[in-house]
C-alpha cells in the first residue's frame, strides 16, 4: 500500500474544508457590507427628513415675516413680536435638536463602523491564521510524501544493492517484500493511531469544556440553591420562632383563663349550693307551714259542717214560717196579732243568716286570698328553679365555649404541627438535592480519573512508540507538537480539576456546615415539637379534667334537677290536693249558698205576704190623722235600720223631735196668718196697686228656701248613704225649723213694711209661701228624702243576701 495515496485524500479534504470555511466567512463579510450599507443609506433619509423639516419650518418662518410685513403695523405690532419671538424660539429649539440628532447619528455611525472594520479586522486576523495553518499543513504533507518517497526509494536501493549479491535468492527479495509491506501496514496502524489519539484527545478537550461548564453551572446553581435554602430556612427558623411565641403567649392567656374560669366557677357553684339549701329550707319550711294551714281548714271545714247543721235547723225553722204563712192567709184577723212575733223573729233570722253569710264569704274570700298567694309563692320558688336551671345552662354553655376554645388552640397545634412536617419535608428534599449533587460531584471525580487514567495509557502507548520505532520520530513531530498541545491541555484540566476539587471542597465544608445548621435546625425543631407535645398532654389533661369538672357539675345539676322537679311535683299534687279540696270546700259553700237563696227566698215570699197584709191594714188605716201615718212611716224607718242595735230608739226620738219642731211651726204659721189676716184687711182698699219690690222680694225668698231644701235633701242623702236614721235626720229637721222661724221673721218684716206704706197686698203671696214651703218640708221633700233613703238602704244591703227582702219589707207606704 502507497501511504501517499493514504496521505493525499486527506489533504484535499483539509483544503476543501478550510475553503468552505474562507467561502463562508466571505458571505459573512458580505452579510457585513449590506448591513452597514443598509445602516448608513437608513441615517442618510433621516438626516435629509430632518433638513426636509427644517427647510419646511424656515420658509413658514418667512412667510410669517412677510404677512407680519403687510399688515398694519398700528394694530398687530404687538402680536407680531410675539409670534416671530415665540418662532424664532421653536426654530432654535428645531437647530439645537436637528445637531443634537446629527451629532447623535454621527456618533451612532461612528461607532458601528468601527465595531465592523475591529470584527473586519478580527476575520481578516482569522483568515490569516487559517492561511498559515494551511501553509503548514501543507508543509507537513510535503514533507510527509517526501519521507514516503524516501522510504519506497531505501527499499529500492536496499534490493538494488542485494540482487548483484544474489541475484538467485527470490526468497530473500520475497522476505524483504514482506517486511516492506508490514512496514507499511505498521506506518498505516500508526498515522490511524494517531488520528483516534488526536480524535481522543480533542474528544477529551471538549469533554474537560463541557465538564467544566457543567461544573461551573452546578456550581452556581449550588450556591444559588443553598443561598436560598439558607434564606428559606432564616424565614421558616423566624416565623417557627414567632409561632412557638404566639401559641406560648396563648397557652399563659388560656392558663389563666382557665384558671379564673376555675375560681368563677367554683364560687359560682358554692353560692347555687348555698342558694339550692337555702330554697330547700324555705321550702320545707313552707311545706310544713302548708301542712299547718291544711290543719287549719280542715278544722274551719268541720266548723263550717257544724254552721251548716245548724243551717238545716234554720231551714227547718223557715218551713214552720212558711206554713204558718200559709194558714195565716185565711185567717188575716190572727195574722194582725201575731205579726210583730213573726216578724221580730224573722228579722233575728235574717240577722243571724246574714252574719253567717258574712261570715262564710269573708272565710272564703280569705281562704282563695291565702290560697292565690301560696300559688303565687309555688310560681315563684319554680321561677327560682328555673333560673338554677338557666344558670346551669349558662354554666354549662360556657363550658362548652371553653371547650370550643381548647379545640381552636388545638387545631392551631396541629396545623403548626402540620407546617413543622413540611418544613422537616422540605429539609428532607434538600438533604436529598444535596446528596445527589454529591454523587454528581463523585462521578465528576471518577470520570476525570478515568480520563486521567486513559491519558497516562496514551502517554505510556506514545513512550512505547517513542522506543519502538527511531525513524518514524521525524514524520511524528506534528503529532509530538499535538501530543503536547494535548499535555498542555491536560495541565490545564488538571489545574481546573484543582480548582473543582477546591471548589467541591468548599462546597463538601459548606454542606457540612448546612448539614450542621440543618441538623441543630432539626434538634431545635425536635426539642419545640417535643414542648408542644408536652404542652399538648398538659392541655389535654387539663381540658380532661375540664371535661371531668363539666360532668360533674352536669351530674350535680341533673341531679338537682330531678330533685327539684321531684319537689315540684310533690308541691303540685299536695297544691293539687289542696284545690281539690278548696273544689269541694267551696262547691259546699256554694251549696249551701244556694240552700241559703233558697231560704232567703222563702222568707222574702213570707214578708211579701206581710206586705200585702200590711198593705191591707194600712188601707184600712188611711182615713186616720197623720198622726198614725208618721208612726207607720216610724215603723217603716225601724224596718230600714234593722242591721243597727238602737234604730229603733233613734227613730223614736226623731218622731217626737220632728213633731215638736212640727207643732211649733204650726204655731209660727198660725201667728204669721194673723199678722198676714189683720195687713190685708188694712191693704183690701189697695188692692189695684201691687208693690214690684215686695213681688220681687218674696219668689226670691221662696227660691232661696227650695235650694236650702234641696241642699238640706242632698245633705240628708248623704248622711243617709253615711248612716241612714241617726243625728243627720236631727241636724235636718232642727234646720228645717230654723228655716221656718226665717221665713216667718222675713213674713213679720213684709208685713210690717206693707203696713208702713199701705199700697200692698200681701195676703195672697204670704199664704202661698208659707203653704208651699211647709208643703215641700213636709210633703214632697219628704218623700224624695225617703225613697233615696230608701235607696241608699238598698245599696248597702244588696251586698248581703237578704237586701231584697229588707228594702221590700222596709219601703214605706206611700
Amino acid at each position: 500500500m502507497d501511504p501517499s495515496a493514504t496521505a493525499s485524500p486527506d489533504g484535499a479534504t483539509e483544503v476543501e474544508r478550510l475553503r468552505m470555511e474562507v467561502h463562508s466567512k466571505e458571505e459573512a463579510l458580505n452579510a457585513l457590507k449590506a448591513k452597514t450599507k443598509a445602516f448608513v443609506d437608513n441615517m442618510r433619509n433621516q438626516l435629509t427628513d430632518e433638513k426636509k423639516k427644517v427647510t419646511s419650518l424656515e420658509k413658514q418662518l418667512q412667510e410669517s415675516t412677510a404677512a407680519a410685513a403687510t399688515a398694519t403695523p398700528s394694530s398687530a405690532s404687538a402680536d407680531n413680536g410675539a409670534e416671530k419671538q415665540r418662532l424664532s424660539e421653536e426654530i432654535e429649539k428645531l437647530k439645537k435638536e436637528t445637531a443634537a440628532r446629527e451629532n447623535d447619528f454621527k456618533a451612532r455611525a461612528k461607532s458601528y463602523a468601527d465595531s465592523m472594520n475591529s470584527q473586519l479586522e478580527m476575520e481578516r486576523e482569522k483568515v490569516r491564521n487559517l492561511e498559515q495553518q494551511m501553509q503548514q499543513q501543507k508543509e507537513a504533507l510535503t514533507l510527509a510524501e517526501a519521507a514516503v518517497k524516501t522510504a519506497n526509494e531505501q527499499p529500492k536501493d536496499l534490493l538494488a544493492d542485494l540482487v548483484p549479491v544474489n541475484s538467485h535468492s527470490d526468497d530473500e527479495f520475497n522476505a524483504l517484500q514482506a517486511q516492506l509491506n508490514s512496514v507499511n501496514f505498521e506506518m498505516a496502524a500508526l498515522r490511524e493511531q494517531l488520528r483516534t489519539v488526536e480524535a481522543e484527545a480533542l474528544q477529551s478537550s471538549e469533554e474537560n469544556a463541557r465538564s467544566y461548564q457543567e461544573l461551573e453551572a452546578l456550581r452556581v446553581s449550588t450556591e444559588q440553591q443553598l443561598d436560598a435554602l439558607r434564606v428559606s430556612s432564616e424565614q421558616q427558623r423566624v416565623q417557627l420562632q414567632e409561632e412557638v411565641n404566639s401559641l406560648r403567649a396563648q397557652e399563659s392567656s388560656l392558663q389563666t383563663e382557665l384558671s379564673s374560669k376555675q375560681a368563677e366557677s367554683k364560687i359560682e357553684e358554692t353560692s347555687h349550693v348555698e342558694a339550692d339549701l337555702a330554697k330547700l329550707k324555705e321550702l320545707e319550711y313552707q311545706l310544713e307551714q302548708h301542712k299547718i294551714e291544711n290543719q287549719h281548714l280542715q278544722k274551719q271545714l268541720s266548723d263550717k259542717d257544724y254552721h251548716l247543721e245548724q243551717l238545716d235547723s234554720y231551714r227547718q225553722r223557715a218551713d214552720d214560717s212558711d206554713t204558718k204563712v200559709i194558714q195565716s192567709q185565711g185567717e188575716i184577723a190572727m195574722l194582725q196579732s201575731q205579726l210583730q212575733a213573726s216578724q221580730s223573729e224573722i228579722s233575728m233570722l235574717q240577722s243571724q243568716l246574714q252574719a253567717k253569710c258574712d261570715e262564710l264569704t269573708s272565710f272564703s274570700c280569705t281562704k282563695c286570698a291565702e290560697l292565690d298567694e301560696k300559688l303565687s309563692e309555688i310560681t315563684q320558688l319554680y321561677e327560682k328553679v328555673n333560673l338554677g336551671r338557666s344558670r346551669s345552662d349558662s354554666l354549662i354553655a360556657e363550658t362548652q365555649s371553653q371547650l370550643g376554645e381548647m379545640q381552636t388552640i388545638k387545631q392551631q397545634y396541629v396545623a403548626s404541627q402540620e407546617r413543622l412536617e413540611d418544613f422537616m419535608k422540605q429539609n428532607m428534599k434538600l438533604n436529598e438535592m444535596l446528596s445527589e449533587k454529591e454523587v454528581e460531584v463523585a462521578t465528576l471525580k471518577a470520570e476525570m480519573k478515568k480520563w486521567s487514567v486513559e491519558m497516562s495509557e496514551l502517554q505510556t502507548q506514545h513512550n512505547v512508540l517513542k522506543t519502538d520505532n527511531t525513524e518514524h520520530r521525524q514524520r511524528s513531530a506534528s503529532v509530538n507538537v499535538d501530543f503536547q498541545k494535548t499535555e498542555e491541555s491536560l495541565k490545564d484540566l488538571q489545574t481546573k480539576c484543582g480548582e473543582l476539587e477546591k471548589k467541591n471542597k468548599e462546597l463538601s465544608t459548606s454542606i457540612e456546615a448546612i448539614n450542621a445548621d440543618n441538623k441543630d435546625k432539626r434538634q431545635k425543631a425536635k426539642a419545640l415539637v417535643q414542648s408542644l407535645v408536652g404542652e399538648k398532654t398538659n392541655l389535654q389533661e387539663a381540658k380532661s379534667e375540664l371535661q371531668k369538672e363539666v360532668d360533674r357539675l352536669r351530674m350535680e345539676v341533673n341531679q338537682r334537677n330531678v330533685e327539684n322537679d321531684q319537689q315540684l311535683k310533690q308541691v303540685r299534687d299536695e297544691t293539687n290536693e289542696k284545690a281539690s279540696q278548696n273544689a269541694s270546700t267551696v262547691q259546699s259553700l256554694t251549696d249551701e249558698i244556694a240552700a241559703l237563696k233558697r231560704t232567703l227566698a222563702t222568707v222574702q215570699e213570707s214578708e211579701k205576704v206581710q206586705q200585702r197584709a200590711k198593705e191591707l191594714a194600712a188601707a184600712k188605716r188611711e182615713i186616720e190623722d197623720s198622726n198614725k201615718k208618721r208612726l207607720a212611716a216610724k215603723a217603716e224607718t225601724q224596718k230600714l235600720a234593722v242591721e243597727l242595735e238602737n234604730a229603733h230608739k233613734c227613730l223614736d226620738h226623731i218622731m217626737t223631735h220632728v213633731n215638736a219642731n212640727c207643732t211649733e211651726n204650726v204655731q209660727q204659721i198660725a201667728l204669721v196668718q194673723g199678722h198676714v189676716k189683720e195687713a190685708i184687711q188694712v191693704l183690701e182698699k189697695r188692692a189695684a196697686t201691687s208693690n214690684p219690690q215686695g213681688k220681687k222680694q218674696t219668689p226670691d225668698d221662696a227660691d232661696a228656701e227650695v235650694r236650702k231644701a234641696e241642699e238640706i235633701s242632698g245633705v240628708r242623702n248623704g248622711s243617709v248613704i253615711q248612716n241612714p236614721g241617726a243625728k243627720r235626720l236631727e241636724e235636718n229637721v232642727t234646720r228645717v225649723s230654723e228655716q221656718l222661724r226665717l221665713l216667718v221673721d222675713i213674713t213679720e218684716q213684709l208685713c210690717d213694711i206693707a203696713m208702713e206704706q199701705n199700697d200692698v197686698n200681701l195676703k195672697d203671696v204670704v199664704v202661698n209661701m208659707l203653704s208651699h214651703t211647709f208643703t215641700q218640708c213636709f210633703s214632697d221633700k219628704l218623700a224624695n228624702v225617703y225613697s233615696k233613703a230608701d235607696e241608699a238602704v238598698s245599696l248597702l244591703d244588696s251586698h248581703t243576701p237578704t237586701s231584697e227582702t229588707s228594702n221590700s219589707a222596709v219601703r214605706p207606704i206611700g
